[in-house]
């Protein structure tokens, strides 16, 4: 068998993807806690929004406010050291 014969997978895109899943997770911890919390709940243990609002308490609209925000504060966060601007 030939070197050429040998499919090696292509790592490249899985390293790519943990170095980006390691920078939004670092986003995550930066959030207010209530947002990380909720994020963590539904995003990491995998809680519908109904789960999550019933462990934490609170509406289930709280939820889907508290996940919106997230995701807004992560992108801004991501795009602004993407672009280098503050």
């Amino acid at each position: 068998m030939s070197v050429d014969d040998v499919d090696l997978p292509d790592t490249k895109a899985d390293i790519e993807t943990n170095i980006y899943a390691s920078q939004v997770l670092k986003e995550v911890y930066l959030l207010p806690e209530a947002q990380r919390i909720t994020v963590l709940l539904v995003y990491v243990e995998g809680f519908s929004y109904k789960d999550a609002a019933q462990v934490l308490d609170i509406p289930i609209g709280t939820v889907m406010s508290r996940l919106a925000a997230a995701r807004g504060r992560i992108s801004q966060r991501m795009d602004r050291e993407k672009t280098g601007t503050e």
